[in-house]
């Protein structure tokens, strides 16, 4: 998708991100595109949903500890960290700017056709 594209996704995202969010019985917002068939649900195209729970998920909860443990036992934020690695590796770097990194869920792998 081209930046055209996905720049107007991108803001409604942070809007609906924000909106909800502000809401008091709300922890927790995932925003997500959903592959559609290949993942086995029944609407096949390719398409966004939003959750917005009230509670923070129990995964969610521990990678949350995790930061703050190594925050508390670096100094720096885990985050960053791992955007700096990505950075520095390369394979699995989408896109980033000022504002977000981007990676691939997987190390693309290449034939030696």
């Amino acid at each position: 998708m081209s930046e055209l594209r996905w720049h107007p996704l991108l803001r409604e995202w942070v809007d609906r991100y924000q909106e909800l969010g502000a809401r008091q019985e709300i922890d927790y917002v995932f925003i997500f595109e959903n592959k559609g068939k290949e993942i086995g649900v029944t609407i096949t195209h390719p398409h966004g949903q939003i959750y917005a729970y009230p509670f923070i998920p129990p995964i969610i909860r521990k990678e949350l500890d995790a930061s703050l443990e190594h925050k508390v036992r670096t100094g720096r934020c885990l985050i960053c960290d791992v955007a700096a690695e990505e950075k520095k590796d390369g394979r699995r770097m989408v896109v980033e700017n000022d504002s977000f990194v981007a990676c691939s869920s997987s190390i693309p792998s290449f034939s030696s056709q």
